[in-house]
């Protein structure tokens, strides 16, 4: 007790129990969880509905500093979706950034972002998306947002889906492909990837039943 209070008499310092520890204290840190991080995300995103051109920028800044370091998936696939609303470049290039994630959740949600903002960069990626990646939830979530476009590229791309052996797939690129154009295949595959390929196979008549 003399080594370590003798100079102070008999007042305690405030931790004590630090006294007693050979190494320094921890610093003092505000941890925030990720719920937290997500609830702090879900506002700016909200911001960002209503925002004038400078807070925008200074929004999408403050998102794609966090996504830098963030670690948990979930955060991410957060702060994409919140991206998703922002027409900044860096915006753009963090959803196409986020088709590379280690996380299957964070490269969908890249792919329904990608969805809102169709140029000719979101529908190379996308494309790329759904040839390349392994994850069939991926592959369908690029099916899904080619949707969204219009023109001979968007049509030549859903091709791959047509092609592929998952028959899901297959289905929701004909989904995509009725929503993009203005003929109707009804269901049959080889009908619309003829179409796709840029053929122009005899429309479809539904017969009463499939009415």
């Amino acid at each position: 007790g003399s080594l370590l209070f003798g100079a102070t008499g008999c007042v305690s310092p405030p931790l004590p129990g630090w006294m007693y520890w050979p190494y320094d204290p921890p610093e003092r840190v505000d941890f925030e969880t990720p719920g937290d991080r997500i609830g702090k995300i879900m506002s700016l995103s909200q911001q960002l509905t209503s925002a004038d051109p400078t807070a925008e920028r200074r929004i999408t800044e403050e998102l794609v500093a966090m996504i830098r370091t963030e670690t948990d998936p979930l955060v991410r696939e957060h702060i994409v979706d919140a991206l998703a609303g922002s027409s900044e470049s860096m915006a753009l290039a963090v959803l196409r950034a986020g088709l590379n994630d280690d996380a299957t959740e964070v490269r969908v949600a890249a792919c329904k972002g990608l969805s809102r903002h169709q140029n000719e960069e979101s529908l190379a990626a996308l494309t790329k998306a759904l040839r390349e990646d392994a994850d069939i939830d991926v592959r369908q979530a690029a099916t899904r947002s080619l949707a969204s476009f219009k023109g001979p590229e968007a049509t030549r791309a859903l091709a791959i889906a047509l092609q592929d052996r998952d028959p899901a797939l297959q289905y929701l690129a004909v989904q995509s492909l009725r929503k993009m154009s203005d003929v109707d295949y009804g269901n049959d595959v080889n009908a619309w990837l003829e179409y796709a390929q840029g053929g122009h196979p005899q429309p479809h008549h539904p017969t009463v039943a499939e009415r």
